[in-house]
């Protein structure tokens, strides 16, 4: 776990200006195209500065998937697992991951990020509160194949894979649902499909009874059984707490798994 020391915030200046024009029909198309860019605008830089869906930051966009995720955590610097969870609930009602983890003292995991920068952003942006959040990497890192037989390489190739792509697409999608690109449903089918293809997977590999491949059935048992939760219909109709929360709260869960394995 370290704390940053650089921020960069990303500068966006593009400011849209009404002209006059000779049809009422090229008047009502310039309007709608402001309104399009005041939205995104608004959703990329005012509701983060407004604390409303301050989670949903956009990654850098590579096409090949991440395998270092960045964890924004704050440390409740207690021992008691009461005042511990009810800082968790608050920054759930946000948005936020809101998962305790245990390691002396009672850390909060607010969100994972596949980029550092948008990690260090919401860590910039929340630093007036009293408690202070810091920046922990989580790193995917594939293990070592050399003794595994061929097939045994094959099926852990693949199952790391689509890991790697459940990870990042878990992202993609609670950030487009914060921002507008996605409707909470469209997003619940995703997430389905995810599930169909980690069932997929997880068979495979559990016809291998390699020891092996222990590590990576567990972590698509766990993967298997997260998705199960957030693809149910009643999450996603509840209104207690936000859908994207409940996916990048899965997001964490799924990387925690992974971090506690290694």
């Amino acid at each position: 776990m370290y704390l940053m020391a650089n921020f960069n915030l990303k500068n966006y200046n593009e400011v849209c200006v009404l002209k006059p024009v000779k049809s009422r029909a090229w008047l009502g198309i310039s309007f709608v195209i402001c309104f399009l860019v005041f939205t995104f605008l608004f959703s990329l830089i005012l509701s983060p500065l407004l604390g409303l869906n301050y989670l949903g930051v956009l990654s850098n966009g590579t096409e090949t998937y991440a395998t270092s995720f960045y964890a924004v955590v704050i440390n409740t610097n207690s021992t008691d697992s009461d005042y511990a969870t009810e800082q968790a609930q608050a920054y759930r009602v946000r948005g936020g991951a809101g998962v305790l983890w245990e390691n002396e003292t009672y850390y909060v995991i607010l969100s994972a990020y596949p980029s550092e920068d948008d990690a260090e952003t919401v860590k910039e942006q929340i630093t007036t509160t009293s408690l202070t959040p810091e920046i922990m990497e989580i790193s995917i890192n594939k293990t070592d194949t050399a003794s595994f037989t061929t097939e045994e390489k094959e099926l852990y190739n693949k199952s790391f894979e689509f890991l790697l792509s459940t990870l990042n697409s878990l992202y993609e999608i609670s950030y487009k649902i914060d921002t507008g690109l996605m409707t909470e449903l469209n997003a619940n089918l995703q997430i389905k499909n995810l599930l169909l293809d980690t069932s997929y997977y997880y068979q495979q590999i559990l016809a291998n009874e390699s020891d092996n491949l222990e590590d990576i059935k567990t972590i698509l048992a766990s993967t298997n059984s997260l998705l199960e939760y957030v693809a149910d219909e009643e999450v996603l109709t509840s209104t207690a707490l936000p859908y994207s929360g409940d996916i990048r709260r899965v997001l964490v869960r799924l990387l925690f798994v992974i971090y506690e394995l290694e």
